[in-house]
């Protein structure tokens, strides 16, 4: 017996969500959100204006995989709570004020798709967020060389990532 998954695709017109914001003044990231009937989000795309670039491409494939995932059932939250609290190029700075700072460009998309669409994250009141940056991020999965599949807490690697920043 094979197991498959049913993907639950969004109907071919559809109401979205487009979110702009710039990190670290200078990436220009756009969010466009698919959305279903109900209003839960379906799809993802993740633009950024460097055409070719290989963040771009990278973008790409978070957003398919993302889809992917949504639309098989997954859970947002559970997607944001694999993926807030990743670090990488480029982060910083945004210029949303309700979400400051980022870790990354993945870290922000996961953020504002948590804090937009609910969520038990959604009451957070995120310029207070210096104060408790541990606890906001909650668990986030990482590789670990010693096993492919084992786990670490990304709340010690965002205090260490971000130990002398005022």
């Amino acid at each position: 017996m094979e197991n498959r998954a049913v993907r639950r695709r969004l109907p071919d017109e559809r109401a979205s969500v487009t979110h702009r914001v710039t990190i670290d003044w200078g990436t220009d990231l756009y969010i466009i959100v698919g959305l279903y009937p109900n209003g839960q989000p379906g799809e993802l795309f993740l633009k950024v204006g460097k055409v070719g670039s290989t963040l771009r491409g990278l973008l790409d494939v978070l957003g398919i995989w993302t889809s992917m995932l949504l639309q098989v059932g997954v859970p947002l939250d559970d997607l944001c709570e694999k993926m807030i609290g990743v670090s990488f190029e480029p982060k910083g700075r945004t210029s949303n004020p309700d979400i400051p700072e980022c870790s990354s460009v993945a870290d922000y998309v996961f953020r504002w798709l948590r804090w937009r669409f609910g969520g038990d994250a959604a009451d957070i009141t995120w310029p207070s967020w210096k104060a408790g940056f541990g606890r906001l991020l909650g668990p986030c999965w990482f590789p670990d060389m010693k096993n492919a599949r084992g786990t670490i807490m990304a709340e010690r690697h965002a205090v260490e990532d971000t130990e002398g920043r005022g």
